[in-house]
C-alpha cells in the first residue's frame, strides 16, 4: 500500500508497533485524541508505512523553527 498519514483507526496497530521498543513500559498509549493533536498541528505529521496486510512502521515529522533564517524570506 505505501506511506500515508496516520488515521484514528490506526491507534491499536501503532501502539502494538511501539510496545516492543520499550517492553517494560506500561505507559505506551496511542490514543485518538493524541493523533488528533498531531493532525491539527501544522508543524507535526505522523505517517504510517503499510504493506498489503498491516502497518509496518511510522514516520514522525516535526518542522522546527530555525534560528538561522528569518521568517521573512523576501530579504
Amino acid at each position: 500500500m505505501g506511506i500515508r498519514e496516520a488515521e484514528f483507526k490506526d491507534c491499536i496497530a501503532i501502539e502494538n508497533l511501539y510496545k516492543p521498543l520499550v517492553p517494560n513500559s506500561k505507559n505506551i498509549i496511542v490514543s485518538s485524541e493524541r493523533l488528533e493533536q498531531i493532525k491539527s498541528d501544522p508543524n507535526n505529521f505522523l505517517f504510517v508505512y503499510q504493506d498489503d496486510v498491516m502497518i509496518q512502521g511510522t514516520i514522525f515529522l516535526t518542522f522546527c523553527l530555525d534560528p538561522m533564517y528569518s521568517s521573512d524570506l523576501t530579504r
